[in-house]
């Protein structure tokens, strides 16, 4: 029997990226003596590689516990329990929802802060909320700070006494 030598023209790539669309592929094998001629032959085949759908797990938001703060005081807002299961890096950006206006420092960081207002006859509530982006997903969350009013001020001359005239 004669040999039978084989040509292999192969273009491959190293890998295959995963799109959210179903892809066809078609692969064609023909054969031929090497003479220019009419008589070659050929198959193929065609695989089918189903779509799939985004892998992104949406971050988590952690804006930090509700608490009570005192007038004048720097005040943390600490989204450094937020987290993304992909390990993909966050961007974050914290609002002021409700409340007093203040200034927050480092807004579009994890942990920025602000300054607690003055203290005032009525309870003062702060709600802010943080956003955090992993590049393709959004999550958010809110922290609300208590600030107490200021209490009536209350006068204490000491226990009464009974005093006879001319004593002290």
């Amino acid at each position: 029997a004669p040999d039978i030598a084989l040509l292999a023209r192969v273009q491959a790539h190293d890998h295959h990226a995963a799109t959210a669309t179903d892809q066809t592929l078609v692969f064609r094998v023909t054969i031929s003596d090497g003479n220019p001629s009419p008589f070659a032959i050929f198959d193929q085949v065609t695989v089918t590689i189903p779509g799939v759908a985004s892998a992104n797990t949406p971050p988590v938001a952690d804006a930090g516990a509700d608490a009570a703060v005192a007038a004048g005081a720097s005040v943390a807002l600490d989204g450094s329990g937020s987290s993304d299961a992909d390990s993909d890096p966050l961007s974050a950006s914290w609002t002021q929802v409700s409340g007093p206006p203040v200034t927050i420092t480092g807004a579009n960081t994890l942990q920025a802060s602000f300054t607690a207002p003055a203290q005032t006859n009525a309870v003062q509530t702060l709600v802010f909320e943080l956003t955090v982006n992993d590049g393709s997903a959004t999550a958010s969350d809110r922290v609300t700070y208590t600030l107490p009013a200021n209490g009536t001020p209350t006068a204490n001359a000491g226990p009464d006494r009974n005093a006879l005239g001319g004593q002290t």
